[in-house]
């Protein structure tokens, strides 16, 4: 009866009912004669196996159906190869299900390629690990489908106990492999051809679909990074300081990478790093040059330099210590043909940036360009309006206005204040003698002297004519006596150069400080003033204090 009933199922009535319909014609005609229990044997082989083929041919059909609608969604407009927006963990995990239920298998696992080897991207079985070797790998290496038994073969995954039927096939995309397709059965002889089309099939749609998943993932960072550019560039251009488009620039690239930065101005004394992250502030204010660096490299061919691997370069990446940076990005600030700045980007791996991530830096760079332009112009504008333009200190109008200043702040916080005035002597002289240019040259190096003597928190200024003055803030009458006499013996030792002719000049310098000598701002600068006469009248080259 178990043959006979599985002759049934397999083959279904055009061989069941025949057989049956002839035995009970040779019965009738009296060809054979069958014992009572036989034909009930019979009859129940009847029913079983007609009961087993109404069983198989609903399996088939419903196999067929999840066929059907695998290969309608796969050729959907809403499917993942017609550009489903993204594959996420859930979307992919139904699609795993579902491809499993086609097939009829235990489980199904999708291996992608991670690094060297391989990693689970998903799995219908809870656990699922990697083994080495096995045929997923061999599956993964070759590009080639694996079906059959195990026996004994590894799989290269953990299975699950009972399992003796595997099927595994390439997931590729344009002729790359991306990883494998695997199900397991503990059935023997569980897949066959039509399971091996089935997952064929499948591991296409899942390509589709992960590949839908990769370019959304895509458009996204680029959206985000386009977006972040768009902000970026509108904050720049409202900037006004030189040095607040340095560190708006340097919050913008972190936003497009994780990397070191370093950010240079260039002006009259040369480059001037503004912004840092990740570096550690050098010593030197200025560097009158960036020759021996990769960034020079990049400014003077005036394009962006992207070195993705820098052990085969000799040449330091900046003209201070960087640490050992695997790879680098320089980008020469340039607006009409005039070198503004530089922007270096260092980075302790090889190759860090993808080719959108330079494309991003590099249109960042182009506002930054146009931005540090605009801050630069009205840094101009405003000197143009503060500073003397030969020679370069505060004019008189803003020395009076930040001695204003000095005088409300210690009226807070009381601190001392001194004031000098210093006049070059006998300068109509230099004039006669040698010219107005000879004297403009003589005025450039008294205020280039003045300028290196005093701190940064000093104040010094052209008072007029040949006249100059310094505020020096909490320092009192002692202190200012000793930076005057500096002062004014590097001056008399300084040899002055114009039209090949060396020229020598002294000075005479009037001191007085508060609140030892003066209490308001008008009585400070009147008693200075006083002293700087005393000092001309005294026999000049001398430092007079106020009485």
């Amino acid at each position: 009866m178990p043959f006979f009933t599985g002759i049934s199922a397999f083959f279904g009535p055009p061989v069941f009912l025949p057989a049956w319909a002839s035995l009970l014609l040779a019965e009738s005609r009296g060809i054979c004669r069958l014992k009572p229990e036989s034909v009930f044997s019979a009859g129940a082989a009847l029913v079983c196996g007609g009961s087993a083929w109404l069983a198989v041919r609903g399996l088939r059909a419903k196999t067929l159906e999840l066929r059907q609608e695998l290969h309608e969604f796969r050729d959907s407009p809403q499917s993942p190869a017609s550009g489903l927006p993204d594959a996420s963990a859930g979307e992919l995990a139904g699609a795993l299900r579902f491809i499993k239920a086609a097939l009829g298998a235990d489980a199904l696992t999708l291996f992608l390629a991670k690094g060297d080897g391989l990693a689970v991207r998903g799995s219908t079985a809870s656990g699922t690990g990697l083994r080495p070797g096995g045929l997923i790998w061999l599956c993964y290496q070759k590009g080639q489908s694996i079906i059959g038994e195990l026996k004994g073969q590894e799989a290269g995954y953990d299975l699950g106990p009972g399992q003796v039927s595997l099927i595994a096939v390439p997931v590729m995309e344009d002729r790359v492999v991306l990883g494998a397709l695997a199900a397991n059965s503990a059935r023997p002889g569980a897949f066959g051809d039509g399971e091996l089309e089935t997952l064929e099939e499948a591991s296409g749609f899942l390509s589709a679909m992960l590949k839908a998943e990769r370019i959304q993932t895509e458009k996204n960072r680029r959206l985000s990074g386009f977006e972040s550019l768009k902000e970026e560039s509108s904050r720049l251009l409202n900037l006004l300081d030189p040095d607040m488009v340095a560190k708006e620039a340097i919050n913008g690239i972190l936003k497009i990478a994780p990397v070191k930065a370093a950010f240079f101005i260039k002006g009259r004394d040369g480059y001037r790093p503004s912004g840092l992250y990740g570096l550690q502030k050098p010593e030197e204010k200025f560097f009158p040059t960036l020759k021996g660096t990769l960034l020079e490299n990049a400014i003077r061919n005036r394009e962006h330099l992207y070195l993705s691997d820098l052990s085969s370069y000799r040449i330091p990446p900046l003209p201070f210590a960087a640490g050992r940076p695997r790879a680098a990005l320089m980008a020469p600030l340039i607006y009409e043909d005039e070198t503004l700045g530089a922007l270096a980007l260092l980075s302790e791996e090889k190759d860090p940036l993808t080719a959108y991530q330079v494309e991003l830096v590099k249109l960042l760079s182009d506002q930054l360009s146009l931005a540090l332009s605009r801050a630069l112009l009205h840094e101009r504008v405003k000197l143009l309006a503060t500073t003397d333009g030969l020679t370069g200190l505060f004019n008189h109008r803003h020395f009076q206005e930040r001695l204003s200043g000095e005088f409300r702040r210690i009226a807070r916080y009381p601190r001392p204040l001194s004031l000098l005035i210093i006049d070059i002597d006998f300068f109509k002289k230099v004039n006669d003698n040698y010219g107005h240019p000879a004297g403009d040259a003589v005025l450039k190096g008294v205020a280039d002297a003045i300028r290196k003597a005093l701190r940064e928190t000093d104040i010094p200024a052209r008072y007029g004519g040949e006249e100059f003055a310094a505020v020096l803030v909490n320092t009192d009458t002692g202190g200012a006596v000793n930076l005057a006499e500096r002062l004014r013996n590097t001056i008399s030792g300084c040899a002055f150069q114009a039209d090949g002719k060396n020229m020598r000049v002294t000075v005479s310098i009037g001191v007085a400080s508060c609140p030892v000598h003066a209490q308001t701002r008008e009585e400070l600068v009147k008693l200075a003033d006083t002293a700087l006469y005393r000092a001309k009248n005294g026999g000049r080259n001398r430092v007079e204090v106020a009485g």
